[in-house]
């Protein structure tokens, strides 16, 4: 349950704070027309992974262009005595993908849904498990890579119109998933939950990945580095909005601001020159800044 804390706060001339996202804060000012000395009251909901931290080891330059991915993906698939069109595992980077990033420990989820024809038709059985280790040599030139912890899971319909993981997928892809012409045009198929560790900036995490059950014995090489976002965007699918500003860099995993020299704040509009002082008033259980 998120906290609620009540403050007030009091000041003469000039405010200077930092304030919460519009959703989690609510300011009311009474109206009049000069102002010397004015009682703000400020209801605070805690809001989880406020503010965001800027993490150094995943941070990114901002690249051009458009992209459907902050990531790079590399992927190939071998197998014993058969050629795979490892194109046919290609992570789809457009509507059938959401990609969600915690920059705590720069880690990644990815929750796709895959056709499963031949050669994936093992991965229908509600048995099958994946598992992974470092592949240190892919790809080509990584000299060793590092690597993850990563966890694959396979989840197999029918689902459930209120089964979490709903909340990992874009709302429209999971209003498909329950329709009767969709489900029939791409059955068989598979929900493929991915969660990662952490990814570090330039370089790649690499591992092999095999399942249970496959009769082909197949190895899926699989390799991913952050790559950044244009700029004034972040996200996993580089489709959030910046608020950074004066120059401030923008995280690519959570929009995180880093300011430059003589400015502070969440979103660095704070100039240093702008002080605020916090007392408590000791006939009170209120505070003030």
């Amino acid at each position: 349950m998120a906290a609620k804390v009540m403050f007030y706060f009091t000041t003469t001339v000039m405010l200077c704070a930092r304030l919460l996202p519009i959703e989690a804060l609510q300011v009311q000012i009474p109206e009049v027309v000069t102002l010397r000395h004015v009682q703000v009251q400020i209801d605070v909901t805690d809001v989880p992974g406020y503010p965001p931290g800027y993490n150094e080891s995943c941070a990114t330059s901002h690249v051009t262009g458009n992209k459907a991915l902050m990531l790079n993906v590399s992927m190939k698939v071998f197998a014993p005595g058969i050629q795979i069109d490892t194109e046919f595992f290609s992570p789809d980077q457009n509507a059938l993908v959401a990609v969600d990033t915690d920059n705590d420990h720069c880690g990644m989820s990815w929750t796709d849904v895959y056709n499963t024809p031949f050669p994936l038709q093992h991965l229908n059985h509600e048995m099958t498990r994946v598992y992974c280790e470092h592949a240190p040599n892919y790809p080509s030139g990584s000299r060793g890579g590092v690597t993850s912890p990563i966890d694959i899971n396979v989840l197999q319909p029918p689902f459930n119109p209120d089964d979490p993981i709903q909340h990992k997928l874009l709302p429209e892809t999971w209003s498909l998933m329950f329709s009767p012409t969709w489900v029939q045009k791409n059955t068989p198929y598979v929900v493929l939950d991915m969660t990662v560790g952490h990814l570090r900036a330039d370089v790649w995490t690499s591992w092999v990945c095999r399942a249970t059950g496959d009769p082909l014995n197949m190895e899926v090489y699989l390799a991913l580095a952050p790559a950044g976002c244009p700029s004034g965007k972040y996200g996993g699918r580089c489709d959030r909005d910046c608020l950074c500003e004066n120059a401030a860099a923008c995280h690519p995993f959570n929009g995180a601001c880093k300011c430059r020299l003589g400015w502070k704040g969440v979103a660095c509009d704070i100039g240093k020159k702008c002080h605020v002082q916090r007392n408590k008033n000791p006939a009170s259980s209120r505070s003030y800044i």
